[in-house]
């Protein structure tokens, strides 16, 4: 059945009107409807409150969000939260550490299927599997350690010490061998905190305690890419592939959020009725007045055009080359962002009963002719399905 929704669409397509046309320096056209701004980086997106206090790392498995907690010296534990309403959907007991270990930060291995931790008190790092055993734990002398994360690219783990100022990257074949250091108080960021990795965008970010900011850094150079603030107490992070952002627990705010980066992200709903338009605001804050290209696909978190470490997060299928040429479908799906970064499009889901029970994923770029490859950088992919 897949194989015959592309041409569902494109029969569908012929019976509409003509496609919209673009004002001649590719912007949009004033009769679509006008779009909102969230705000500039550090603008808080979403965020929920935690019952668990001193949650001290966070980490995301594809859409599911982990954290971990200590309560006392001899019973720390990983938890799986709701990210709708923060509660504990699951508790990993961790297992076999060190005594008077203070297991901080998390991350993901997803090579290896390990979770990653930091240690502040012994100095060292510390790898657990999915039922919580600690399966390796290595010094780290003269670090103290609060934050972690997988990179795939480098094959490493990312780690920032708050009593060194220091992110860096320990070679996950040869622990506790380091690969790069990026000096964090060279770009005003100390008493760090947290640590999360974009694979889409090939980025590595931490928090400060001390100036309440994120920052976002080259991973191949070290280079400081963005800083914002707002953060009240980030004691851990990670990153959301789908909207392209950091997501911190604040621990003065008792709140785990999820603030803009400035990186481009879908604003949509995640369901369609078929018969139905799929409504989308493309955004992407530090990208005010640039063009943008989107795509449509059945698969998704796959790297369907990769640009050496980075990659449009979705599959070069059919129903991609058909949203390329098909705007009386999928409009607005190439243009210009205005000065805040924001565009609408929209999906013209056909009226056949059929298509209900499947789905799409939508990702989009940001051109720019100065930026390697000429573009300056992705979307996660986010995912809809098609409803009765």
């Amino acid at each position: 059945m897949i194989h015959i929704i592309p041409m569902l669409f494109l029969l569908a397509a012929l019976a509409l009107p003509a496609a919209t046309q673009w004002n001649d320096d590719g912007s949009l056209p004033s009769s679509l409807p006008p779009v909102s701004m969230d705000g500039p980086p550090g603008t808080k997106l979403k965020e929920f409150s935690f019952s668990t206090p001193r949650v001290h790392g966070l980490t995301m498995i594809k859409d599911s969000l982990y954290g971990i907690y200590r309560s006392n010296m001899t019973k720390q534990e990983i938890y799986e939260f709701d990210t709708t309403t923060g509660a504990k959907k699951a508790t990993i007991t961790l297992a076999g550490y060190p005594s008077n270990a203070w297991l901080y930060g998390l991350g993901w291995d997803s090579f290896r299927q390990l979770f990653v931790m930091g240690d502040t008190t012994l100095m060292g790092l510390a790898l657990a599997d999915m039922n919580g055993k600690i399966t390796t734990f290595v010094s780290t002398p003269g670090d103290r350690n609060v934050g972690a994360a997988y990179d795939p690219y480098r094959d490493g783990y990312w780690v920032c010490a708050w009593n060194t100022n220091s992110l860096k990257l320990y070679d996950a074949k040869s622990l506790p061998a380091v690969l790069m250091t990026i000096n964090l108080a060279a770009s005003g960021c100390t008493s760090c905190a947290g640590v999360a990795f974009s694979p889409v965008n090939d980025l590595v970010y931490t928090n400060s305690r001390s100036t309440q900011k994120g920052y976002v850094f080259d991973p191949g150079t070290g280079k400081l890419l963005l800083s914002y603030s707002g953060l009240s107490g980030g004691y851990g992070s990670a990153w959301w592939d789908r909207w392209q952002c950091p997501v911190v627990a604040e621990e003065t705010l008792w709140k785990i959020t999820y603030r803009d980066a400035g990186y481009p992200r879908v604003d949509a709903q995640n369901t369609v009725q078929f018969g139905k338009t799929l409504q989308i605001s493309w955004k992407a804050g530090s990208s005010g007045g640039k063009i943008y290209k989107a795509a449509a696909a059945f698969t998704e978190r796959v790297a369907g055009i990769r640009f050496l470490n980075r990659y449009l997060p979705i599959a070069t299928d059919d129903l991609f080359f058909l949203s390329l040429v098909m705007p009386s479908i999928f409009s607005g799906f190439e243009g210009s962002l205005d000065a805040n970064g924001t565009a609408t499009g929209s999906v013209i889901v056909p009226n056949i009963p059929a298509l209900a029970g499947y789905g799409f994923s939508i990702a989009w770029v940001v051109v720019d002719p100065g930026a390697l490859f000429g573009i300056e950088a992705f979307s996660g992919p986010w995912q809809v399905s098609i409803t009765k």
